[in-house]
């Protein structure tokens, strides 16, 4: 198997998860992707270097909504009375309604599946580096 890896996923490091209903440090660690790693080097498989994937290639499956949610997205939150360091939404509107909210608390509610995904504004460089093959 052929795994394709890029530095630019250490970047991925949120510092909290909602689990059973309690606060704790988020699972989701570059030292996790640095274990994945070293068990796929081990293990003998091929590593292969993520290139960059191009703005066109991103816009062809995913909304512009969505690519603007996650370029601006951080900012807009922390815009908020109160806002956290990170992203987690407290609500999650249902993707089947007549329209898209503006609001950013609801718009992460829409685009991250629950608590476990928090965003943290220098995520986008993670989340592009995730998907550069």
């Amino acid at each position: 198997m052929k795994v394709v890896h890029t530095d630019r996923h250490l970047a991925h490091d949120p510092k909290t998860f909602i689990h059973r209903g309690r606060l704790v440090d988020s699972p989701e660690r570059p030292a996790r992707a640095d274990m994945l790693l070293a068990a796929a080097r081990a293990s003998g498989h091929g590593i292969i270097t993520a290139a960059p994937t191009s703005a066109a290639a991103l816009a062809r499956v995913h909304t512009a909504r969505h690519l603007d949610f996650l370029e601006h997205g951080f900012a807009q939150w922390r815009k908020l009375p109160h806002a956290g360091d990170e992203i987690v939404p407290n609500t999650h509107p249902n993707r089947f309604a007549a329209h898209y909210t503006s609001h950013i608390a609801a718009r992460a509610g829409f685009y991250q599946a629950d608590t476990a995904c928090s965003e943290l504004g220098e995520n986008l460089s993670a989340f592009l580096g995730a998907i550069d093959g």
